[in-house]
């Protein structure tokens, strides 16, 4: 979670962000990531533990941590706040609906993510894991965990 400032003089800041907290439901958010149904890789592996043992890595399996999602939140948290005012701004301006606004902040959140997966280099992989898949991007093989990673913009609460 981040947090954002709206500086305005004479209570403007506020009567701003009223604004734009009256334009969205209460509940609205958008997420980014591997959502719970997400499709298994071909041979029934379940993408969502894949996307964990090499979110936080796996020492039982000598499987090193290489963060795709925090790292991402982490690296473009300001870019995504600056993001999030403007689109704030807009929802309250109704110049766009609530739902396309944090559609287009899905979609940021989703490209980067993706493109974290495919950057990440570091910890190589092992000499072996390399010979079997032919190539040395940690986390790409089959391009699976990539095509898998999507936004959703939910309204209410998660059950």
């Amino acid at each position: 979670m981040f947090k954002t400032k709206i500086k305005g003089g004479n209570g403007g800041g506020k009567k701003a962000a009223d604004s734009i907290m009256s334009a969205i439901p209460s509940k609205a958010r958008v997420v980014a990531g591997l959502p719970a149904n997400s499709a298994p890789y071909p041979d029934g592996t379940n993408i969502i533990l894949v996307g964990m043992t090499n979110e936080f890595g796996c020492e039982a399996k000598n499987i090193p941590a290489r963060s795709f999602l925090g790292w991402t939140l982490r690296n473009h948290v300001e870019e995504y706040s600056k993001a999030g005012l403007k689109v704030g701004k807009a929802i309250s301006l109704r110049k766009v609906a609530w739902k396309v606004g944090l559609g287009q902040l899905g979609t940021m959140m989703q490209d980067d993510i993706k493109q974290r997966i495919v950057d990440i280099k570091d910890p190589p992989n092992a000499a072996m894991t390399i010979a079997i898949k032919g190539v040395d991007n940690p986390l790409v093989d089959t391009g699976h965990l990539g095509q898998s990673i999507r936004y959703e913009v939910r309204e209410g609460r998660d059950d």
